[in-house]
């Protein structure tokens, strides 16, 4: 048997730390898990309520962002470590860090 080791999600906020199958959308995760990451308004990148910062923004895709969450991180005035989390999905281990 080979065992694949499944992606670590921190939510430093909340002391959890959850495993997620890869590609996994962090929104999943969050509903599955009874966190509220913020608020998922729209739930479709459109409120920019879910933006959030991660420790590695790289271990999430899309990779690099679509040009639909580019547009809503620069309204938002992102950081380069913030992502909106309800289109993201995990593809290694990361933390969400506060304040989220």
């Amino acid at each position: 048997f080979l065992f694949k080791i499944m992606p670590k999600v921190n939510f430093q906020q909340d002391g959890k730390i959850v495993d997620v199958p890869d590609g996994k959308s962090l929104l999943e995760v969050c509903n599955e898990n009874n966190i509220s990451l913020p608020f998922f308004s729209c739930q479709d990148g459109t409120c920019g309520t879910c933006l959030s910062p991660f420790d590695k923004p790289e271990n999430l895709e899309p990779n690099p962002p679509t040009e639909k969450e580019v547009e809503r991180l620069k309204i938002c005035c992102a950081k380069p470590n913030e992502r909106l989390a309800c289109l993201v999905k995990v593809k290694g281990d990361i933390t969400i860090l506060p304040p989220y």
